[in-house]
């Protein structure tokens, strides 16, 4: 009898243990696929809106009307309701919290890991802020640093990550709980990799699992996910949500050359330029001669491929093809008229040197960055919101434009069309003054003359 109870209590032992390893394998299997459905709602999200949304922040209370744990990104300058409604424009309350599920469109349950513990998500806002459309392009790279523990040691990764999303495993360590509330964090000196992970900075620890009170940084079980720059816009640009500098700027070229034959038939037909846009409504208005183009009048692109909504949306304003016209050339309703006047919109080179100074009109968009592009307060390659001292190089103003960018932006000539020429990523020392990413085209007056019947 002895021998039998000693059997079953060993058959039991193994049964428990057994029990335990496979449900412990399937919190792990459910915590990697649901981090894989967040980074596939991380791309589509990213490929609408060109940003990320921001954590919820965990840990404190966020400024109301954000509510913590609702589901919906945490953001400054948020509009009362239910729920509250995010400014996108504006900063994060925190970068490190957790999954705005609501926001991405997804449930609760998918921000929840295996254990039933909220997802730390954290996204980089420096050295490009990913959380604002403004300072989106499709070469921005990530700024979380995410290192690799080995039998070797820790192992520093190369490649900065944009995206961390961390599951803190059986033990729970540092997690938001559902109820709101934070486990206890890991303590540094036993447990320095969970530890790193917990702290709110932008250090992040890979590494296997193990039980092991022996190894160097002490028992591990985090499921740390990290998405690259790659991850998330490589997949963003395969379906074209997301498009390429290279490609954004071939298609800018195309619409102002569609655009510009739109304004040579307006002539042919009417005798006359059309007047700019000036109140935004796509139609020419009398006595304007800069400003957007009216693209309702001649049937054409109203936005440059970097606009991220259509007309008459308030956030694609700053992304109108922009034009300039020659006041004698769109007074005048009279064949003789038309021909007798002169262009007198002045173009030069970077260089300065006089391209024309008899332009009829200019067709022109201020690029990815509408503004600026270049290292200033708000950071490197952050575009530019304020004339403010930045190292090493004070910027340029307005608002830090670079040189042969300040008249286009400002409409006035002498126009600048120069080489596209942009700040490489992670420079210290760009000089502000260098960096132009307008595209800018204009005709010669007797094209559209040999052309009026």
């Amino acid at each position: 009898m002895a021998i039998v109870v000693l059997l079953v209590g060993i058959m039991l032992t193994f049964g428990v243990g057994l029990v335990q390893s496979q449900m412990e394998n399937s919190a792990i299997t459910v915590t990697k696929k649901r981090q894989e459905a967040i980074r596939d709602a991380l791309i589509g999200y990213l490929g609408k809106y060109h940003r990320l949304p921001c954590p919820e922040s965990a840990l404190a209370t966020p400024p109301a009307p954000n509510v913590s744990f609702d589901g919906i990104e945490d953001r400054a300058g948020a509009t009362a309701g239910t729920p509250p409604i995010p400014n996108p424009a504006t900063l994060c309350v925190a970068t490190f919290g957790t999954l705005p599920f609501v926001t991405l469109g997804m449930s609760r349950e998918m921000a929840l890991d295996g254990w039933n513990n909220f997802f730390t998500y954290q996204v980089s806002n420096t050295p490009y802020d990913w959380t604002r459309s403004a300072s989106f392009n499709s070469g921005n790279q990530g700024g979380i640093t995410v290192n690799d523990r080995s039998n070797a040691g820790l192992i520093p990764n190369t490649t900065p990550a944009v995206v961390i999303l961390a599951s803190h495993g059986k033990n729970g360590s540092g997690a938001f709980t559902i109820k709101g509330t934070r486990n206890a964090l890991p303590v540094g000196a036993s447990n320095p990799d969970e530890f790193e992970n917990t702290d709110n900075d932008s250090i992040f620890v890979r590494g296997e699992l193990t039980d092991s009170t022996t190894a160097a940084s002490g028992p591990f079980d985090d499921l740390v996910m990290a998405f690259l720059a790659a991850d998330l816009v490589a997949p963003a640009m395969l379906n074209k949500s997301v498009l390429s500098f290279d490609e954004q700027v071939s298609l800018a070229l195309k619409d102002i050359d569609s655009i510009q034959s739109a304004l040579i038939g307006f002539a042919i037909r009417n005798n006359r330029l059309p007047y700019a846009d000036s109140t935004g409504d796509g139609l020419e208005d009398i006595g304007s001669f800069a400003g957007n183009i009216p693209w309702q009048t001649l049937g054409v692109a109203a936005n440059d491929p970097w606009a991220l909504s259509t007309p008459p949306a308030a956030a694609a304003v700053a992304n109108r093809y922009r034009y300039r016209v020659t006041p004698a050339l769109a007074a005048t309703g009279t064949k003789a008229g038309f021909i007798a006047a002169a262009g007198d919109i002045v173009v030069r080179d970077a260089a300065g040197a006089t391209l024309t100074s008899t332009a009829p009109f200019i067709v022109y968009t201020r690029g990815r960055n509408n503004v600026a592009f270049f290292n200033n307060a708000a950071g490197a390659g952050a575009p530019c919101t304020a004339v403010a001292p930045a190292t090493p190089l004070a910027p340029v103003a307005p608002n830090c434009l670079g040189t042969n960018e300040v008249n286009n932006f400002s409409g006035t000539a002498p126009f600048i069309k120069a080489a596209l020429n942009l700040p490489p990523f992670f420079t210290t020392n760009f000089p502000p003054t260098a960096g132009y990413d307008d595209i800018l085209d204009y005709v010669a007056k007797g094209t559209i003359d040999a052309k009026l019947p």
